[in-house]
């Protein structure tokens, strides 16, 4: 993130902060069984007419800037990545989704908060993003783990935000020899988002979703990891309109996410 946008995610977690305390010496109280949870907060969001103005203004924050990451820490766990006996593993799957969850919402509050001008947000970051790298996004991660194993959890990483699962495979390499043949897995994730906002803008989007994520190894205890970029593969005009921007740049952070989620495995 540039300087601005992380200024703007600390406004943004300062009102959460803010918010949660409001919630708490307003509302807890209140509620018999209180617990901290993405069910309570949304119960409460759903229930934001019976209070007052500044306590309804604290669950829309926190129903928006909260909500999302409580539920997925809890899908986490759910998921059997227990934060006691798996630490560094839970604590940086969690901040692979912070980031790109809060990167998303800091595009869309400079936006919405530009007078509907986005001269100095997104137009300056797709001129940024526009000139930059060219190509695929690639990764080798020195680990222990099977390739099946990355594709596993970068499928979990994905499914929380907002892309669904249409498949894996394996796919023969050259190389290797008769008995031990050279694959890759291919894991294949659609986007639920925006598609059909870039479609009518470039239609050579189509040829690239699903995103097919090649793991590929590459010796022993290395794996490359290949995301497919639309903005890195495709060429694009160097102006759009809002909405357009918006949507490469929810792209942008899916990929850079998809990318950089493998980073905490070892």
């Amino acid at each position: 993130m540039s300087m601005a946008m992380e200024e703007t995610r600390a406004h943004l977690e300062e009102q959460v902060a803010s918010a949660r305390v409001r919630v708490g010496l307003e509302v807890e109280w209140r509620v018999p069984g209180f617990a901290w949870t993405a069910d309570q907060l949304t119960r409460l969001y759903e229930d934001r007419h019976t209070f007052d103005e500044e306590v309804r203004e604290a669950l829309e924050v926190l129903y928006r800037y909260d909500v999302p990451l409580r539920r997925y820490e809890e899908e986490l766990v759910q998921g059997g990545l227990d934060p006691l006996q798996n630490y560094l593993e839970f604590q940086a799957a969690l901040t692979a989704f912070e980031d790109a969850f809060w990167k998303a919402q800091v595009l869309d509050f400079s936006d919405s908060n530009s007078g509907g001008n986005p001269d100095e947000t997104l137009a300056n970051w797709w001129k940024a993003r526009r000139s930059g790298a060219r190509g695929p996004l690639t990764r080798t991660l020195v680990t222990q783990r099977s390739a099946t194993e990355v594709a596993a959890h970068v499928q979990q990483i994905a499914l929380g935000n907002d892309l669904t699962y249409e498949g894996v495979k394996t796919v023969p390499l050259g190389g290797g020899d008769d008995q031990n043949p050279a694959k890759a897995l291919v894991l294949a994730l659609q986007p639920r988002r925006h598609v059909e906002t870039l479609i009518p803008v470039n239609p050579a989007i189509i040829g690239m979703l699903p995103y097919r994520i090649v793991f590929r190894p590459v010796g022993k205890h290395r794996i490359e990891v290949i995301v497919p970029s639309i903005l890195g593969q495709l060429l694009w005009e160097s102006e759009y309109p809002v909405e357009v921007l918006k949507a490469l740049a929810w792209f942008d952070v899916i990929e850079e996410m998809l990318l950089t989620c493998v980073d905490w495995l070892r």
